[in-house]
This record gives C-alpha cells, structure tokens and sequence, in this order.
C-alpha cells in the first residue's frame, strides 16, 4: 500500500485562509490552537515543550500503557497490508511505536500522517 510521500495541505491550512481566521481571532481577543505552530520555528518550540512536560516522555507507566495496546491490536493484523492514518501527528513517536509493532508480526502499512501544522508533518 503507497501513500504519497508529500504532505497534503489541506484548504483550511492555506496562507490566506489562515490570514483570515487569525485576524477574526485576534478581533476576539483569541489565538487559535492551529496557529501555534505554522512554520518551523514555532513547530520546534512546541516539540521542545512535548519533550520536557509530555507524561509521554516522562513517565514510564504512559509509554508501557502505549506499548501493551499497540503490541495487542498489531496481533490482530498479522501478515496483513494496511493503512495508518494519523491525525495529529505531532512528534510521530507514537506512531513509530505503533508501525514497529505492526512491522514486529509481520504485518504491512502504508502511514500517512495528517496534522493542523505543515511543519510538524
């Protein structure tokens, strides 16, 4: 299964609808979520704050609790093509968590990640 290697940018994430949604937001005294992380610089500021405050990343129950789920539902796809749709990406660690379980039993999968933040994907 073969998923395009660039990302699709969806219209909501164009420049000028993004121009658009933040000047109605900043009338309202308000800075949308998608806003936080539009280019390369913000991307990585959020992804330092993921590091440090995330119970991902910093505590160990959080990731075991990942591993026991991802470990059981790729047990269900042994030897099986298939797709994995992420929305909201972010970092990606969990879904490479997810795609080594899978690849582990031998199942195939087609990833296409899908996030507010072009950057970020």
């Amino acid at each position: 299964m073969n998923f395009p290697l660039e990302p699709i940018i969806h219209d909501s994430a164009q420049p000028e609808v993004l121009r658009t949604m933040a000047m109605a937001a900043l009338r309202r005294r308000e800075v949308p979520h998608s806003l936080h992380y539009q280019n390369d610089r913000q991307a990585a500021h959020w992804l330092a704050v993921h590091r440090a405050y995330s119970p991902w990343l910093r505590d160990e129950s959080c990731r075991a609790f990942y591993r026991a789920a991802f470990t059981e539902l790729a047990g269900r796809f042994r030897d099986r093509d298939l797709g994995v749709l992420s929305l909201g990406c972010g970092s990606g660690e969990k879904d490479a968590l997810l795609l080594g379980a899978l690849r582990a039993v031998g199942a195939r999968a087609g990833y296409r990640p899908h996030d507010v933040s072009p950057a970020l994907v």
